[in-house]
């Protein structure tokens, strides 16, 4: 009887670690696919000379003393990024990388709400003694600005 009841409990608990497992995996399936629905897609990037070209030539721009952004509408109806950050803005490419990856993680945040705009960030050097934080703020009011522009036009 004692056995039995011992079977009994190791398939049960067998039988949960199992759903147990199952169920993790579709959470974390569920955590890959939204994350890879969020992340900064090639189509979301200028990648020819030439698109760069096209928005300085006739740009809306969003300046402070820290960023400098143009944007130009586009046709394909999303938002697309290009960066340009130059040694002039960060002497060494830690900081030159530190400043792309908030730029990209902040459009990539916004990037739903700017519909059909090219949009190119440049940077000054006064970037480098900002917080994240602070670049993140400076950022969010740029995009908040370009919404505004665009709605206006």
């Amino acid at each position: 009887m004692v056995f039995a009841r011992a079977c009994a409990l190791k398939a049960a608990a067998r039988c949960f670690s199992a759903a147990a497992r199952a169920s993790e995996q579709d959470c974390v399936l569920d955590l890959l696919n939204n994350a890879e629905r969020q992340r900064f897609q090639r189509w979301a990037r200028l990648n020819d000379p030439l698109q760069y070209r096209q928005v300085f030539e006739r740009a809306i721009r969003s300046s402070d003393r820290a960023f400098t952004v143009l944007a130009r509408e586009n046709s394909y109806g999303c938002a697309r990024l290009g960066l340009a950050i130059s040694r002039k803005c960060a002497a060494r490419a830690v900081a030159r990388n530190r400043i792309k990856r908030l730029v990209r993680e902040s459009f990539r945040l916004a990037q739903h709400e700017l519909t059909a705009l090219d949009i190119v960030v440049t940077c000054k050097p006064v970037v480098n003694t900002m917080t994240n934080q602070e670049v993140a703020a400076a950022l969010q009011a740029h995009w908040e600005c370009l919404k505004e522009q665009c709605k206006n036009s």
